[in-house]
């Protein structure tokens, strides 16, 4: 069974937590035939800006506990994140992402499954 809320995670797991602030995790999702299932290895580190605000990069990288196996291609991706808090106690959220689906996808392709998916568009708020 795949994960309840998104139903393409097969799962995702902490490999390595480096200190509170920075962590290492894998994902795997499932892909639509004939294309083969997607991994993605990636580092955290977040940090306090200031009183209210936060600031976090999420970025592929490369475990030494989890290496490439011809089972899964490997996805690249960075997301970078600020959370502020507004005078009026709502949070203004700044996004800025790129995924790469990597494998035999073209751009175009790449664009067109990944942007709607990425935080902060439309189809995501």
């Amino acid at each position: 069974v795949l994960n309840a809320e998104n139903s393409k995670l097969i799962c995702e797991v902490e490999l390595e937590r480096l200190n509170p602030h920075n962590f290492v995790a894998y994902s795997r999702f499932k892909f639509p035939p004939p294309l083969t299932n997607r991994e993605v290895c990636a580092a955290t580190v977040w940090v306090r800006e200031a009183e209210n605000e936060f600031f976090c990069v999420v970025t592929s990288c490369e475990h030494r506990d989890l290496p490439i196996i011809p089972s899964y291609v490997r996805m690249a991706f960075t997301r970078t994140f600020k959370l502020s808090q507004n005078a009026d106690n709502t949070t203004r959220v700044e996004i800025f992402s790129t995924v790469h689906l990597m494998g035999n996808i073209p751009q175009w392709i790449n664009d067109l499954v990944t942007v709607p998916q990425l935080s902060g568009t439309p189809l995501n708020m």
